[in-house]
């Protein structure tokens, strides 16, 4: 089971292809490799388990996903799809060749509730909203590419009222110093949707990642 507690953070990946779980042309493969879930932020936490068929193919692609199951919140399943069509698995092979097949795999999500900010004493009541996909997509530096660098580099941003970035921090490196930079740079060139108080957007502090993964 692929499983997120937070936007953008892959914690486990598994495959269920069990009984009562998957179909009998459903294939058992090895955990894929897949990118972060990217879950925008809501007004209010959601959770749930969207139950998707993939249609492996031949070269590890995932050519379609089929919703068999909804999570219950349109948001989750749209993010469960996304992350599935870019999945690579290993090839399924039978009789020495590589074969299309059908795997079952549910992906299980929760956004997380939003994080208090104090203003004059007050709580606030909206996050931050980081949705990555409208940022300009950071550059593969060419060394680290030659070495075949990969990794997921994950931020901190803070993000003014206007929704730019006023700081980005590394909290957790991709092992890859040239990695983190370049996705530093790019995140923090990016503009968000601010946190709200009373009616008026405040400052605070966001996290988020950015996975980097060479073309098969």
């Amino acid at each position: 089971m692929i499983r997120i507690n937070s936007p953008g953070r892959l914690l486990a990946a598994a495959l269920l292809a069990a009984a009562g779980h998957a179909h009998a042309t459903d294939a058992l493969m090895a955990p894929p490799h897949c990118p972060p879930i990217a879950v925008p932020a809501t007004p209010t936490p959601l959770q749930g388990t969207a139950q998707l068929r993939l249609l492996l193919q031949e070269d590890g692609s995932i050519g379609q996903v089929q919703l068999e199951r909804s999570s219950g919140s349109a948001v989750l399943d749209a993010a469960a799809r996304a992350m599935a069509l870019a999945c690579r698995f290993q090839p399924y092979r039978t009789g020495g060749k590589a074969a299309k097949v059908w795997l079952a795999l549910p992906v299980s999500m929760a956004t997380p509730a939003p994080v208090p900010v104090l203003v004059n004493g007050s709580a606030g009541v909206r996050a931050v909203t980081l949705d990555i996909r409208h940022c300009r997509r950071p550059d593969y530096p060419p060394a680290a590419q030659a070495q075949g660098a990969q990794g997921t580099t994950y931020l901190g941003l803070l993000i003014g009222t206007d929704g730019v970035v006023l700081e980005a921090r590394l909290e957790r490196s991709s092992g890859y110093p040239q990695l983190d930079e370049a996705a530093r740079a790019a995140l923090g060139a990016c503009r968000f949707a601010p946190a709200w108080q009373d009616g008026a957007p405040v400052q605070q502090w966001a996290r988020s990642s950015y996975a980097w993964q060479l073309a098969p």
